[in-house]
């Protein structure tokens, strides 16, 4: 680790390095050990930091443009109001960091091509639980990276390359992603609220569990992209509970409360997409409901009349459907097989439920392409669907 006054002789004899002055010195510190170390305003751009260890160091306001920050370990490390410009941060490990108001443009950060004697792999830049808020993100290089669980309300990441990043959890909340490339990013629980997505190529990309209400995405590309975006259009009533319900789910219950739809009037509302696990549908009236692609895991749905609703390439397992009404409804395509749920018994390891259809009418009902072979029928259903043969290997306990 540098004293003090040694480090004042590095920066002297990079900054005659920068420029071209005989005598002068590029900085290198490679590999060093800065963990835990006090140095804000440091001017270091262009310097040799590959790989060096600068865990809980306070950096603050430091200038690193064009530095070489390969797989760097910046763990906690205060970052804020940093110069990255065109940094080399590829595999850099940000975990916890605080980079509020850094500038990281045109930086690249995607994963970095680790070589040991064992093996060569592909260390991805970690950047999760860091805070990001107001950072300046535009044109970097992001692909790959882990941003899970940040907070990067109103951060700029317009038009930067942030394909199969992960945002889980990630507060992004009046972030501007316009004309960014997430082709298959993974936004699960991200809070997207106010945040721009104009022009923004989002194919492919996960946003399950995301309020997109109040995010704008005129003119991005969003096929195959996983999301509910009909939330927008639904009564304010109904997308208050569905909001609600899908902070509950993103935060494992810390935060919303889980969708209560007991006897309820529902008909017609478009649900596609959307994630209502383990919602109460108990006795709700759903007729013609659309529910194509929706996530309807362990819900309950006793006694509810779905006549005529689309469930199409829905997530049914473990779903309790007993006594339901699906006169005329579409269910092609859907998982009705069973949820292995995880318990503390320490022989039982996981307890897998069925989903459970006793009783359910299915008069009329198409069910092209799905194996009740683990649905529990119990006293067997009602009605004599479309497609006889699609109960032939249901079970009955």
């Amino acid at each position: 680790m540098l004293t003090k006054l040694q480090l004042q002789a590095l920066q002297s004899a990079h900054a005659e390095y920068l420029k071209g002055k005989p005598g002068g010195k590029r900085a290198d510190l490679r590999n060093a050990d800065w963990r835990d170390v006090t140095a804000p305003r440091l001017s270091l751009s262009r310097a040799l930091l590959s790989t060096i260890d600068g865990s809980g160091a306070d950096l603050r306001f430091s200038q690193f443009p064009e530095a070489d920050l390969f797989c760097a370990v910046l763990r906690r490390a205060n970052l804020s109001g940093c110069n990255f410009f065109k940094a080399d941060l590829r595999g850099a490990k940000l975990t916890r960091a605080l980079l509020s108001n850094a500038d990281f443009r045109e930086a690249d950060m995607r994963p970095g091509d680790v070589r040991d004697a064992e093996m060569n792999r592909m260390q991805a830049t970690e950047i999760q639980d860091a805070v990001l808020d107001h950072a300046n993100f535009a044109r970097a290089d992001l692909s790959g990276s882990d941003m899970t669980g940040a907070s990067a309300r109103k951060t700029n990441f317009s038009e930067t390359e942030m394909t199969a990043a992960i945002l889980s959890g990630a507060d992004c909340s009046g972030a501007n992603f316009q004309k960014a490339r997430l082709v298959k990013a993974i936004l699960g629980g991200a809070v997207v609220d106010s945040a721009s997505f104009k022009g923004a190529d989002l194919r492919d990309a996960i946003l399950r569990n995301v309020d997109v209400s109040t995010a704008d995405f005129e003119g991005a590309r969003l096929e195959g992209t996983r999301a509910f975006f009909g939330i927008k259009n639904l009564p304010a009533a109904v997308r208050d509970v569905v909001s609600s319900h899908m902070r509950w789910l993103a935060t494992k219950g810390s935060v919303g409360e889980r969708a209560d739809f007991t006897g309820r009037d529902l008909s017609g509302t478009n649900f596609a997409s959307a994630d209502l696990s383990v919602g109460v549908f108990r006795t709700a009236k759903l007729n013609n409901v659309n529910f194509t692609g929706a996530f309807l895991t362990m819900a309950d749905l006793r006694g509810a009349d779905l006549s005529g609703a689309r469930l199409i390439d829905v997530d049914l397992r473990g779903a309790d459907l007993r006594g339901a009404i699906l006169r005329g409804a579409v269910l092609e395509g859907s998982d009705l097989g069973p949820v292995d749920i995880a318990t503390k018994a320490v022989d039982a390891g996981s307890l897998r439920t069925p989903t459970r259809i006793e009783y359910a009418d299915f008069g009329g009902v198409s069910c092209e392409s799905v194996d009740f072979g683990y649905v529990d029928v119990g006293q067997g259903i009602l009605g004599q669907p479309k497609t006889k043969t699609s109960l032939k290997r249901a079970r009955s306990d």
